[in-house]
C-alpha cells in the first residue's frame, strides 16, 4: 500500500532503522478504494493460507495414522474385516477432503 513506513533491519547486534516511502505506480489508474480492497483481499488470502496449511498437516497426520493401523491389522492374527472396512472408509473420506 502507498505510504511511509518505518523499516528495521537487524543483523546480529547491529540494528538499522529508516523510513521508506512507497508510491503508487504512476502507470496505474486504480482508485484508492480499489487498491484498498485488493490489499484487504490479499491479506485475507494470506491469513487463510495458514489455516489451510494446518488442515493439510492434520490430514497428513491422519493418513499416517491410518497407514499404521493398516500395518497393525495386517500383522494381527485376528482378522477383522469390519475394522478394515471402517479404516478404508475413513481413508476415503480423508482423501476426498
Amino acid at each position: 500500500m502507498p505510504g511511509t513506513y518505518l523499516v528495521r533491519l537487524e543483523a546480529g547486534d547491529a540494528v538499522i532503522e529508516g523510513e521508506v516511502s512507497v508510491r503508487l505506480d504512476p502507470r496505474t489508474s486504480m482508485s484508492r478504494a480499489v487498491i484498498t480492497a485488493r490489499h484487504a483481499a490479499m491479506m485475507e488470502s494470506y491469513r487463510l493460507s495458514g489455516a489451510v496449511e494446518e488442515a493439510n498437516e492434520a490430514l497428513a497426520s491422519v493418513s499416517s495414522q491410518l497407514t499404521a493401523i493398516d500395518e497393525m491389522l495386517e500383522e494381527s492374527a485376528d482378522e477383522s474385516e469390519a475394522l478394515e472396512d471402517e479404516v478404508a472408509a475413513v481413508r476415503t473420506a480423508v482423501e476426498s477432503i
